[in-house]
């Protein structure tokens, strides 16, 4: 069942994650308790210049476009506080998406190596990003951030799920606060030339929306 592929957050015990995944919000990679934002509650027009409105709105409509394709993949670069998480989450049940985090992926494959160290409900890391480099549902990486990806142990999964999320043509999207230069120190050449390619994503560059959260303080 595809309800079966993607561990939960807080565990890696099999039927733990197995009856977690029973509820709707673990099925869409958020928390049990999790706010998750409406699109329609996304404000473009709180942008404080012409050029920032009209770029949020453009990035409101690139992500609702993106719900409508089939294989296509999306990268969001800009600042933080822009709306991209918003975007991103309140998305997620629409398209019947899965939800991760940069820090999140790094954390749920460091517990992985943890529990084979420990030998305790040991889950394979590769098995899992297997499962979701390769499930046809639509896999959202958000908040791929400076250090958000450890080198070596993670960074390699990492790479192996954009890998294989290309390979099979399944639609993706992807946010970061990096700038290009910054995102391909962070991730690679490999992985840099995957979410860019022309042929299948459109990678959407913002630098006139500004951090709505400093306006609301």
């Amino acid at each position: 069942m595809e309800q079966d592929l993607v561990p939960s957050t807080e565990t890696i015990n099999k039927e733990e994650h197995l009856a977690q995944f029973n509820k709707p919000n673990s099925y869409y990679g958020f928390e049990e308790n999790e706010y998750i934002p409406k699109l329609e509650d996304y404000k473009p027009q709180l942008q404080t210049t012409n050029a920032g409105k009209k770029e949020a709105q453009l990035m409101k409509d690139t992500v609702q476009k993106w719900l409508d394709s089939k294989n296509g993949w999306l990268t969001i670069i800009g600042g933080v506080g822009i709306g991209k998480t918003h975007l991103m989450k309140a998305i997620t049940k629409l398209g019947n998406c899965y939800y991760l985090t940069a820090y999140e992926f790094d954390y749920r494959i460091k517990k992985f190596r943890n529990s084979y160290d420990t030998n305790e409900n040991f889950v394979d890391p590769d098995d899992w990003v297997q499962n979701i480099g390769t499930m046809e549902r639509r896999l959202i990486l958000d908040d791929i951030g400076a250090g958000y990806i450890d080198k070596g142990w993670t960074t390699k999964r990492f790479e192996r799920l954009i890998d294989l999320r290309y390979r099979n043509q399944r639609p993706t999207a992807l946010t970061s606060n990096l700038s290009g230069k910054e995102l391909e120190k962070e991730l690679g050449d490999r992985i840099i030339s995957r979410i860019t390619d022309v042929n299948i994503s459109r990678v959407l560059l913002c630098t006139n929306t500004k951090d709505l959260r400093l306006k609301r303080r």
